[in-house]
């Protein structure tokens, strides 16, 4: 998210004109205004968050960890699929890592880790289950426990280290390591003449690049929830399969790598057994998390405009003035009612 406050600005710099405005549901509106002196035109959907109906879900890019998406696309895919519900709104939430385009921040989508680790001192969104939203500087920490120990839970979805633990989720892609055997296939289509070839084509060419994967000979553990994936608690889980080879990550749950490290409570665990996961956010909150996003800079805390760009760790201060377009997100005093806005980019 581009911008964060904590609650309703009532500040404005001109008298706006209200080019439209409507409710949506009961406990929803929408407003589009626009200021002539500045040229801003802002967009801005409110929504009271003691609607049961009523939910925030983070979307992610095609679904996947390093996925690239306009939001109106991930809008119309969401809607598509969930024919239980439509979506009233969107708007941008996390910024991405150029290179990996992986989201900068805490980010949690209906309980499933995507990353845990904050990144500088950016402002995070943390919606929990109850539907109370919280703004603050959060970190994520995660472990594996089981009967005979515990370890600790080093990243998710990306392996830095030969050491480290690693958890996958769904968001990461279909196996660990991932195989993408699309481009495989659309690299090698000028020499597969039959579709008998594709299979013996794509094992050639991961047989060919298997040192070069960073997982390739990690001690891997596929698992399955057995209650419903959240954050800031526990989640039961049991082992489904032990590998050092391929593995594929279900889509009711994910896989370890232990890495290449010295590990003995990996050979403790076999398929069928029971661990939990485990994990904390810091600072402290009470209540499990089902949703989490991150920004930068806050805008807003305890009331006042305090643009607090510096103290998170934002070294251009033209990100901070520029005429770019942005995107907002804020609740009001009593945490009951959410404000999502967006400003258009001006050309001065």
């Amino acid at each position: 998210m581009a911008f964060l406050a904590t609650v309703t600005a009532t500040w404005t710099p001109t008298s706006p004109d209200v080019l439209s405005s409507q409710s949506l549901i009961n406990g929803a509106s929408y407003t589009h205004e626009y200021h002539e002196k500045e040229r801003w035109s802002v967009h801005t959907l409110e929504v009271f968050l003691t609607r049961n109906d009523l939910k925030l879900v983070v979307a992610k890019g095609l679904d996947n960890i390093a996925g690239l998406e306009r939001v109106y696309d991930i809008v119309k895919r969401y809607d598509s699929l969930h024919s239980s519900s439509y979506v009233l709104g969107g708007t941008n939430a996390n910024f991405w890592k150029a290179g990996t385009n992986h989201p900068m921040g805490p980010t949690v989508s209906n309980g499933i880790i995507l990353k845990a680790d904050k990144y500088k001192n950016w402002s995070s969104v943390a919606v929990l289950k109850s539907g109370r939203v919280m703004i603050d500087t959060f970190d994520v920490e995660t472990a594996l426990t089981t009967t005979d120990g515990s370890i600790s839970i080093d990243r998710f979805n990306l392996r830095r280290s030969e050491e480290a633990v690693v958890a996958y989720t769904r968001f990461y892609g279909n196996t660990v390591p991932f195989i993408d055997t699309l481009g495989i296939l659309e690299a090698s289509e000028d020499t597969i003449t039959d579709e008998s070839e594709i299979q013996t084509v794509v094992s050639s060419v991961v047989d060919s690049l298997w040192g070069q994967y960073r997982e390739a000979g990690t001690l891997k553990m596929q698992f399955r929830y057995l209650e419903k994936p959240a954050v800031n608690g526990s989640v039961l889980c049991q082992v489904s399969a032990l590998d050092t080879g391929i593995i594929a990550i279900p889509d009711d749950g994910g896989v370890i790598s232990f890495g290449k490290g010295n590990f003995p409570l990996f050979f403790s665990l076999f398929e069928g057994d029971t661990f939990r996961i485990q994990s904390k956010v810091l600072p402290e909150i009470k209540g499990t998390v089902v949703q989490m996003f991150g920004g930068t800079p806050r805008l807003i805390r305890d009331g006042n405009v305090n643009v607090e760009w510096q103290e998170e760790g934002l070294t251009k201060k033209r990100f901070v003035t520029g005429k770019y377009g942005r995107t907002a997100i804020g609740v009001d005093k009593d945490c009951k009612k959410l404000i999502l806005m967006t400003v258009e980019p001006t050309r001065r």
